[in-house]
């Protein structure tokens, strides 16, 4: 016995102590270690559970405030998801078949990504694409929903003209949220959604029976329409007028301004219109179809090749190209200013953007470098093209670096943090 273990180099002295108590026994393998079973047996039978830190609790639980500023838990591929949806248009004969030169120009990857993006979109479950794959109303929507939820939405009248429901930090991050959808998506889909979430919660407050009161010194009187406007799409001003905001309805259908209720009804059956706090940055004149190819946002790119310009439509790559910062007309990204940006492609079908940018508040600062891939393809309801969607954003922060791939979580991050400080 003693040669055999010798072979495996082991003190005599642990011989004799093993040969003493009638070891060696086979040892009990836990967390990929051998240990003795005079160590390791007893402890369950005395009632030792430190094998299950989860039973037990330690260790640190989710959404521990120490894991804050963590990178968060990769949801599945947006571009898969994305490339699943025109695999299944494909096979209803919508749009010509999906080829992995086409995912490689759109996501500005290589051919092999482009292959390994379209085998894993074949694996998707295209049943559940409706709810998977939203458009981009729907996603700004969800974002509306999220940050209006609680706004009550009074200010017309005297009684809550003070209390709107949000803190100072709120109502400031509202206006960041909202400069920040215009530069995303632009004036109009940002009018068209809100006016979608204004209706809901306009049917909330019908539905309580609320409206002016009994004399019209209770409600305050709307900002007069700006000059610049020589008409509204989407109802922003007074159906009479047109020459306020509207900020009471009557009968359910007509939105009209201070003046104009008086002289059309009493205060005792009007109801007054839900309006965010951030109006004033949300109201948008509205564009034509034929003026949104036109009149967009767009950016112009000059080839080295030929020394042709082309236009294209910035879309998400204009939170980061639009330097949105805080104006005497509201909040947005504390000293925020654009480093550089850069334009790039193959050739007018596969053009990528890189923008560099950095925002600060007081002691908490932030820097930015993001990568863009320009889509041509229209949205539903709509007749320009989507723009600059993007892949891939890092954030660095105190020496932490998060990546994105979302627009709207990389703005989340950006505008709590930088008023977080507050």
């Amino acid at each position: 016995m003693t040669k055999e273990h010798n072979a495996h180099e082991v003190a005599a002295s642990t011989v004799r102590a093993e040969a003493a108590s009638g070891y060696p026994e086979q040892g009990v393998e836990m967390h990929r270690r051998s240990w003795p079973r005079r160590l390791i047996l007893p402890r369950p039978a005395a009632g030792d559970r430190r094998e299950h830190p989860v039973v037990i609790g330690v260790g640190r639980r989710a959404g521990d405030r120490a894991d804050r500023g963590r990178a968060r838990r990769q949801g599945p591929d947006p571009r898969v998801v994305a490339t699943a949806v025109e695999l299944a248009r494909a096979g209803d004969g919508r749009r010509r078949p999906v080829t992995a030169r086409e995912i490689a120009a759109r996501y500005g990857i290589s051919r092999t990504g482009g292959y390994r993006l379209l085998k894993l979109a074949r694996k998707k479950d295209t049943s559940t694409m409706t709810t998977t794959a939203q458009t981009a109303r729907d996603r700004l929507m969800t974002r509306m929903e999220q940050l209006f939820a609680n706004d009550r939405g009074l200010g017309v009248l005297t009684r809550y003209a003070e209390d709107s429901g949000l803190t100072a930090r709120e109502r400031k991050m509202q206006y960041a949220w909202v400069r920040a959808f215009a530069t995303i998506h632009g004036g109009d889909r940002t009018a068209v959604v809100y006016r979608r979430y204004a209706r809901q919660r306009q049917k909330e407050i019908t539905r309580t029976g609320l409206t002016v009161g009994d004399s019209w010194k209770h409600l305050l009187g709307g900002p007069t329409a700006p000059t610049a406007w020589t008409r509204d799409l989407y109802t922003f001003l007074c159906v009479h007028c047109g020459e306020g905001f509207s900020c009471v309805l009557i009968d359910g259908t007509e939105r009209l301004c201070r003046s104009c209720a008086k002289r059309e009804t009493t205060p005792d059956k009007a109801v007054p219109l839900w309006q965010a706090v951030s109006l004033n940055e949300l109201a948008f004149p509205g564009q034509f179809r034929s003026e949104q190819k036109t009149k967009s946002r767009f950016v112009r790119v000059r080839f080295n090749t030929d020394g042709q310009e082309c236009e294209y439509k910035l879309g998400e790559a204009g939170f980061l190209f639009e330097e949105i910062t805080t104006t005497p007309y509201g909040p947005g990204l504390p000293n925020f200013r654009q480093i550089g940006a850069d334009i790039h492609g193959d050739g007018r079908g596969a053009v990528n953007a890189t923008i560099q940018a950095c925002a600060h508040n007081k002691d908490r600062s932030y820097d930015i470098i993001a990568t863009f891939v320009y889509d041509p393809t229209p949205e539903p309801d709509e007749s320009h093209p989507y723009g600059f969607r993007l892949t891939g954003a890092c954030l660095t922060h105190a020496g932490r670096t998060t990546e994105y791939t979302d627009i709207h979580d990389l703005a989340d991050a950006l505008i709590t943090g930088l008023y977080d400080v507050d």
